[in-house]
């Protein structure tokens, strides 16, 4: 898992991969061992965490991009596992299909080395009220988001004022006033800056 969070947190934009290839793999080895990471975790995660997965995904096919305008795959061990990383990105594609709506990322315009979203919820196992605690880099609206697993939003709380901060209680309830049942759930945090996500797991 840090190895997948290290990969995650080093794609670039462009679809590169920051301090790739290392001394000792061409590109094509070490593009094809990222692309079947990110495509393994993908399909692995698409049950049990399908934010996790989606995240992978989403970097899979960053990282495609850039391979598809920037290699030309070689009848070598090399460009064997190039075309393998391609083909799992695609499988797990396929297999989170019906979740692609929520695959689409928010721009990160603004944002600078150093500068992040943070995203906390406490307690981080919640049985009832919960505070939600939010810090941008700089001040802006946004929307709190409740989903499960399989992508349903269950909760919209919108944060009409630009703040660089801030903290808002839940009940635990969604829209409907109902609580809502037992299982993990994400939230998400959206605004013009960016998106950060945070899982939890609600206890009854």
């Amino acid at each position: 898992m840090a190895f997948l969070q290290q990969l995650l947190s080093r794609i670039q934009s462009d679809g590169t991969i920051a301090e790739f290839p290392d001394a000792y793999g061409t590109p094509e080895y070490e593009y094809g061992e990222a692309l079947s990471v990110l495509g393994l975790a993908a399909s692995t995660f698409a049950d049990s965490d399908r934010w996790l997965a989606l995240k992978c995904l989403q970097g899979g096919q960053r990282i495609t991009e850039f391979v598809r305008a920037a290699f030309v795959p070689q009848s070598s061990e090399d460009g064997a596992l190039l075309l393998a990383g391609l083909a799992r990105v695609l499988k797990a594609r396929d297999a989170l299909a019906a979740f692609a709506m929520d695959a689409r990322e928010v721009p990160e315009t603004g944002l600078t080395n150093g500068e992040r979203l943070t995203l906390q919820i406490v307690p981080s196992v919640v049985t009832g009220p919960v505070s939600v605690r939010w810090s941008l880099p700089s001040a802006a609206t946004g929307v709190l988001r409740v989903l499960d697993v399989t992508g349903r939003q269950l909760k919209t709380v919108t944060l009409a004022e630009p703040a660089v901060a801030g903290s808002v209680a839940w009940d635990a309830r969604g829209d409907d006033g109902h609580g809502l049942p037992g299982g993990r759930y994400y939230m998400v945090l959206d605004t013009p800056l960016g998106r950060q996500t945070q899982g939890f797991v609600l206890e009854r």
